[in-house]
């Protein structure tokens, strides 16, 4: 065997007994947060339109009747695993989850190796693995561990193709925008926000540049293209991923809550009434009749039809329009919320805990990024995520759960905060030069 093969096959080694360590403490991580806090499993749709994938009755979450405010992706996820180890399995989708973690360490572990070296993206890695915050969703049957995973493939692969100027690595990024798409219809404009980015970094090179960035755009518009068709076909109506963007923007910036989630009693009453009578002005019929359950009960409704959504569109803009200065207030407080708030009231006492958490990751990853731009690493397209999902639910919803899929970035620049903190402490003085 040659040397150079012996090297690629300790080098596929190294990155195989990582990925098993990485889903190895996931794991244990995940038992551990389970046990101590009974974690509730199945808390959505998915597992249910999961269920009726592997039946045979196609997407839907009530045989015959198509559901559209879900994206296909995740369910079919589930639906791999249960078809596999049984409808219903916890346990399997917490292996198959906890080995998402397991790929998505090793690619912060890959980018991390080409912006601060191999420490800091092992170390990077293995916190990530280790967050108990991520490893909460690793146990719920929620897109975020699969949407993680898509969304840090693909901002590894815009590095790369930014880095590589290669024509095949820009249409990977283009599928990959669109495969993420399909997992969450959060990310619906990344790839045009990507363009923007691309033309800047290479604003004198235009002519070379664009091409390539009219294809990835392209390819991911082609990715999606399929499951639009479906939902016309279906409803009559163009609908590109999912409905219940309406009806998030509407929730995320009312007056009654101040966009709030965790309400209850007399709030919960008046936000549940004029959701009805803005379903009952889509359909012109009385607001009584319309069986509307509670907006943040377990049991929430598992369809939002386009006219529904519609409506709640037009009456969050008419709001918004009216009451500009609240809701600027609003958005301001959903930044917060994205990363510090717990949506479930039940779980309100452990809001101190996540504060705290969060809070110190993030001070750490700021203080990271700082330095890393001091000594000329390329930050934009590494932070274009988490711009870009920190927008994005800043206008609509924000809660904890929706800053999940940035946390790869944020602890691989945090990895790079602490690290910088260690070597300046325990490096050795430089010896000081007299002047006399």
């Amino acid at each position: 065997m040659s040397v150079s093969a012996i090297g690629s096959e300790r080098l596929r080694n190294s990155w195989f007994l990582l990925f098993v360590l990485l889903l190895v403490l996931r794991l244990a991580i995940a038992l551990l947060v389970d046990v101590a806090f009974a974690v509730e499993k199945n808390v959505d749709v998915y597992a249910t339109v999961a269920g009726n994938i592997v039946a045979g009755h196609g997407f839907v979450a009530v045989p015959g009747d198509p559901i559209l405010w879900r994206t296909p992706g995740y369910p079919y996820f589930l639906a791999l695993v249960f078809g596999l180890f049984g409808d219903g399995n916890e346990y399997a989708v917490l292996v198959a989850q906890a080995a998402l973690v397991g790929i998505t360490g090793l690619i912060i572990c890959w980018i991390g190796q080409r912006l601060f070296g191999k420490p800091v993206g092992v170390v990077a890695a293995i916190l990530f693995s280790l967050y108990p915050l991520s490893a909460y969703y690793t146990l719920r049957m929620l897109p975020e561990p699969l949407f993680t995973l898509a969304l840090t493939a693909t901002t590894a692969v815009l590095l790369l193709a930014v880095s590589s100027g290669r024509t095949w690595h820009y249409l990977a990024f283009g599928l990959l925008c669109g495969a993420t798409t399909l997992i969450k219809p959060a990310t619906m404009f990344f790839a045009v926000l990507a363009a923007v980015a691309v033309i800047v970094l290479h604003r004198r090179n235009l002519a070379s540049v664009l091409p390539k960035v009219v294809l990835f755009v392209v390819a991911s518009v082609l990715v999606i293209a399929p499951w639009t068709a479906r939902n016309y076909a279906v409803t009559g109506h163009f609908i590109p991923v999912a409905t219940g963007g309406g009806h998030a923007l509407w929730v995320g910036n009312n007056l009654i809550t101040g966009g709030r989630e965790e309400v209850e009693g007399a709030e919960l009453a008046a936000l549940d009434e004029k959701m009805r009578a803005i379903i009952a002005s889509a359909y012109g019929v009385d607001p009584s009749k319309i069986p509307w359950r509670s907006s943040t009960a377990p049991a929430q409704t598992v369809n939002v039809p386009y006219e529904v959504d519609q409506a709640f569109t037009r009456e969050a803009l008419r709001q918004m329009r009216a009451h500009p200065f609240e809701t600027l207030g609003i958005m301001l407080r959903k930044t917060f919320r994205t990363w510090f708030s717990i949506g479930r009231i039940q779980n309100q006492w452990a809001r101190g805990f996540v504060v705290a958490l969060q809070g110190s990751l993030l001070a750490l990853a700021a203080y990271g990024a700082i330095r890393a731009a001091g000594i000329g690493r390329p930050l934009l397209l590494l932070l274009l995520p988490v711009a870009y999902l920190t927008l994005i639910h800043t206008v609509t919803f924000g809660t904890l759960r929706y800053s999940m899929p940035m946390l790869p970035v944020v602890i691989l620049l945090a990895t790079a905060g602490i690290f910088h903190i260690v070597q300046s402490r325990w490096r050795e003085p430089s010896p000081r030069t007299s002047l006399e």
